[in-house]
């Protein structure tokens, strides 16, 4: 149905086209693009990126509604939002200050603003307490948030006398020689080593490189890399503790409820990570090439110093990006790195006839997918809850320390597990048929529909893996957008 255009008085007649019963009667159309409500796991087929040439949007499952019989307050907000354009600040600012215990918003092309809010939130509450709708956004809640896409690395990692880390060599050498220097580029794999995680863990991390820069305030050459794929005392809570609760998130909700805060929980598995330790993360990590020995280099500067382990990702990292010096013997790795995108995408929103695909190789059931195979669907706005501001109201020269903002994107491969990937560029197909650089992936989000009974083997693998509603890239800090691709 590529041929087609659809519109408000045509959509009914283009959807009564679709071939697949089960996606058919669970999509509808509504400002701009298509909306599937229905488990997305419930259908066979894959769910198009765009049907007639607009978007489809897979929404975060939120229960609900509960009516109590009252009503609930009104809209706050005076102007209509536009969810294709940036939301200005002013904007964010009443967000803030109407929904104050929300963590995170996902503003998505179909009218929804969806919010992210802790597990102890009260749906029932919120139904007779919030308003329903934000600048005619149908506002929904969810309380399962988004999931870092770093994993563990099999490099085993080893505490050499003087407290530096090293990988275990044994285990490269098991896949080649270590003589041989191994060829790095743009999106490829790499194993981030700590202090923190060598005691703890005793592995590294797996990521990816992003892409080989020349900075403009001091002309040094770097490479970017994930912040949150290095910043071990928060990804060593996440991996030996998946779900942490903290109570401290939920306290906005509290103010409005009533109800007395709860002590964060403590997980007794995790080790002592001191002020000392986390005050400047970044100088214990080291990058290697992905399953071997060869260094790449440290971590020469963070645009996320204010990440906390304490709080739940992406919370505190309102860029997630850090750069790597290369050491000079790795020069020689990194010689081939070239981006196939020259120059930064500038734009506050994304052009809908635009397309994105993450740089790497990416599958479907053993199959390749199509060089352009991700759709934008909206925009985040992350709530850094550590300087949340208890005693005085938002003020919209507070917005840019307080709050970081992404990019959400619909994957084609929405089925496929995303561990390691964080870090990767994502690159944007303009209409024109140029490509620019978004940024690097950082996040992703799940639909949270859970079902147990699945028909065949494929769709029980999908549910156990999660279906992906989109992944994320946070916004880029002017200094890297003003440095050169090189």
């Amino acid at each position: 149905m590529d041929d087609l255009s659809v519109t408000e008085e045509t959509w009914e007649t283009i959807r009564d086209k679709i071939p697949d019963d089960d996606l058919r009667w669970g999509i509808y159309f509504e400002n701009g693009c298509w909306t599937f409500f229905h488990d997305p796991r419930n259908i066979t087929t894959i769910i198009p990126l765009r049907i007639a040439g607009a978007p489809v949007v897979v929404p975060i499952y939120s229960p609900p509604f509960i009516h109590p019989g009252t009503v609930s307050p009104s809209d706050p907000c005076p102007k209509l939002i536009n969810p294709y354009h940036e939301i200005p600040d002013n904007v964010v600012v009443n967000l803030l200050e109407s929904f104050p215990f929300a963590l995170a918003f996902y503003i998505l092309y179909n009218g929804f603003c969806q919010i992210w809010v802790d597990e102890d939130f009260d749906f029932e509450l919120a139904a007779s307490h919030l308003p329903r709708e934000f600048g005619g956004l149908k506002v929904t809640y969810f309380t399962h948030g988004p999931s870092e896409t770093s994993s563990r690395s099999h490099v085993q990692t080893t505490v050499v006398e003087g407290g530096s880390h090293e990988p275990n060599a044994g285990r490269a050498a098991a896949h080649r020689e270590i003589s041989i220097t191994p060829t790095i580029g743009c999106g490829s794999e790499i194993d981030v080593i700590s202090a923190i995680l060598s005691k703890s863990v005793g592995r590294a991390l797996r990521s990816r490189i992003g892409v080989k820069i020349l900075t403009e305030s001091d002309s040094v050459e770097v490479i970017t890399m994930s912040s949150h794929a290095a910043f071990a005392p928060r990804i060593y809570k996440t991996l030996a503790r998946k779900h942490l609760k903290l109570g401290f998130l939920s306290r906005g909700w509290n103010r409005l409820s009533g109800r007395v805060e709860n002590e964060p929980v403590q997980t007794l598995d995790q080790p002592q990570v001191t002020a000392d330790t986390t005050e400047r993360w970044w100088e214990s990590v080291e990058i290697f090439a992905a399953g071997s020995d060869k260094k790449i280099g440290n971590i020469h500067k963070t645009y996320d110093e204010n990440a906390s382990e304490d709080t739940s990702y992406p919370i505190g990292f309102q860029h997630d990006i850090s750069l790597v010096k290369p050491d000079t013997d790795s020069m020689r790795m990194l010689s081939g790195m070239k981006c196939p995108a020259r120059e930064w995408y500038r734009d506050a929103a994304i052009d809908t006839r635009s397309r994105l695909y993450v740089l790497g190789s990416h599958q479907i059931d053993g199959q390749g997918l199509p060089k352009y195979w991700a759709e934008p669907v909206g925009k985040g706005i992350m709530v850094n809850q550590n300087t949340f501001p208890t005693e005085k109201r938002w003020k919209e020269g507070d917005i840019k320390q307080l709050i970081g903002r992404c990019t959400l994107w619909r994957p084609l491969n929405a089925s496929s597990g995303w561990n390691g990937w964080s870090g990767a560029p994502v690159i944007v197909n303009k209409e024109d048929g140029t490509e620019e650089l978004l940024g690097f992936q950082s996040f992703v989000q799940d639909s949270h529909h859970r079902q147990f009974a699945m028909p065949d083997r494929r769709l029980k693998m999908d549910c156990a893996n999660g279906y992906i509603s989109f992944g994320a890239c946070m916004k880029l800090p002017q200094e890297i957008l003003s440095s050169t691709i090189l």
